[in-house]
């Protein structure tokens, strides 16, 4: 079962208003992308980033957090320790529970619905949080 889930998320994210949505956000803001997504246990970063070309993704692809942790927020300040100031001004997209971030993110948190992707609503969120 838990692969069905895994395979409906994996289609509902490339619906095109979805990646339209992101792409709203990326040429609004000229943000990165970072991936936290459970698919860089299954693929490289050349793999993530071979996909992400050949479907069109908007924006550019920059990494993947590292699998040092159980905690999707601990892997992200390790990705932002090791990188520049211009990171420091970043969001978090992701469709799983808060208690996954650590309390310093939860005001860069954006939850994403896991069954619809990203809406046009939270795409201005993002916008609004990145150009503040």
């Amino acid at each position: 079962m838990h692969n069905v889930n895994y395979k409906r998320k994996i289609r509902i994210c490339h619906q095109q208003k979805c990646v339209e949505n992101l792409r709203h956000i990326i040429e609004a803001t000229d943000a990165k992308v970072v991936a936290t997504s459970d698919w860089k246990y299954i693929m490289s970063f050349m793999e993530l980033l071979d996909m992400w070309k050949a479907r069109n993704l908007p924006g550019e692809l920059i990494g993947t957090t590292p699998n040092c942790s159980l905690h999707r927020g601990d892997e992200i300040d390790e990705w932002l320790f090791g990188c520049d100031d211009e990171a420091l001004d970043y969001i978090i997209l992701d469709d799983m529970d808060a208690s996954c971030f650590n309390e310093h993110q939860l005001s860069r948190l954006l939850i994403v619905n896991p069954y619809t992707g990203l809406d046009e609503e939270t795409a201005e969120r993002a916008i609004a949080l990145l150009n503040r």
